[in-house]
């Protein structure tokens, strides 16, 4: 008889669906290499889910993954009002043809809306000044759907995500005409999934990406993919400071039926390069370094002002080439 089947204890299955969900799902397997001597260790100890709950938190703790957690069941984030949300996305033209765009955060379901309809405002721009500081990233859907926007042929980002079997890696690809995703399972079969491919209304124009210390996750993956697919001498970074390099990603589950709920890290995302930003230092930090580094933290107004040198310059190198 098994160590469950001697117990009636009911917080017991509850630590097991926690450990499964890991074991099947964590992206970084080299974490998980003493992962097995966690299933039954503590089932002589839980007596119900409550006394679980710190054991769960426990073994959780032994991957050194500050993202992956134990959440309380059945609570989440209450929703903001409309007129108490902040102003995410603000888009200007300035007289001289530079347009100003600044996308505060992804983790809306309407950002990419916001944006595309903030580009009427900068459609006939000569270039762009795409503000990201303070961006922390959020919805990866959202980040993707603002990419073509900008990019008009190329390979967007690869994700790798963690299932049973083995990885999925996704590479997500825009051309002329098309926006699509290529998939391909661990036995190396492929499908495809097409999306609706919106107009690339900036492609082409010079680019400038402000950044901080505090643009990660989706920030950075739209940092990367429009550094890496401008073309040559149109598109520089500057910013105050280096990106934390978080190219990880986490999901959310109800664990039996809403016992409770985990997130964890299950995916990891890649430059159209193929490099690996990191996991915000937990084995690995590389992040995102400006091209030009503004030192002068107080000024708000600084960065712009390096911007507008940026595209001048990259203007008068082009002109003289």
């Amino acid at each position: 008889m098994n160590a469950i089947e001697k117990s009636s204890q009911r917080g017991v299955p509850l630590y097991h669906a926690f450990w499964r969900i890991v074991k099947d799902t964590y992206i970084d397997v080299a974490r998980l290499v003493d992962w097995d001597s966690w299933e039954h260790r503590f089932d002589e100890s839980i007596s119900s889910d409550e006394s679980a709950y710190p054991f769960i938190d426990l073994m959780l703790s032994s991957l050194g993954d500050t993202y992956t957690e134990r959440l309380a069941p059945g609570l989440a984030a209450p929703e903001a009002s409309p007129q108490s949300l902040p102003q995410a996305v603000q888009a200007l033209l300035r007289t001289d043809g530079v347009a100003y765009l600044r996308i505060g955060t992804f983790d809306r379901d309407d950002i990419a809306d916001e944006v595309s309809a903030s580009l009427e405002k900068i459609a006939d721009c000569s270039a762009v000044v795409l503000d990201l500081r303070r961006n922390g990233g959020g919805k990866v859907d959202q980040v993707l759907k603002c990419l073509p926007l900008f990019i008009e042929n190329g390979l967007l980002t690869t994700i790798e995500v963690r299932h049973e079997g083995g990885i999925k890696k996704r590479e997500y690809f825009v051309n002329d005409q098309q926006f699509f995703m290529v998939e391909t399972t661990p036995d190396g079969s492929q499908v495809k999934e097409f999306y609706n491919r919106p107009k690339p209304v900036l492609a082409g124009k010079f680019l400038v990406l402000n950044m901080d210390a505090r643009t990660a996750s989706g920030g950075e993956m739209m940092l990367a993919s429009l550094a890496q697919n401008a073309a040559p001498g149109k598109v520089k970074i500057v910013g105050q400071g280096k990106t934390p390099g978080k190219g990880i990603g986490q999901v959310e589950y109800d664990v039996l039926d809403g016992r409770s709920r985990l997130k964890i890290t299950r995916s990891r995302w890649l430059t159209p390069g193929g490099e690996w930003v990191g996991d915000c230092g937990q084995t690995r930090s590389d992040g995102i370094e400006p091209d030009i580094l503004v030192t002068d933290y107080e000024d708000v107004n600084a960065c712009f002002r390096a911007s507008l040198k940026a595209i001048r310059e990259m203007c008068a190198l082009l002109a003289a080439a």
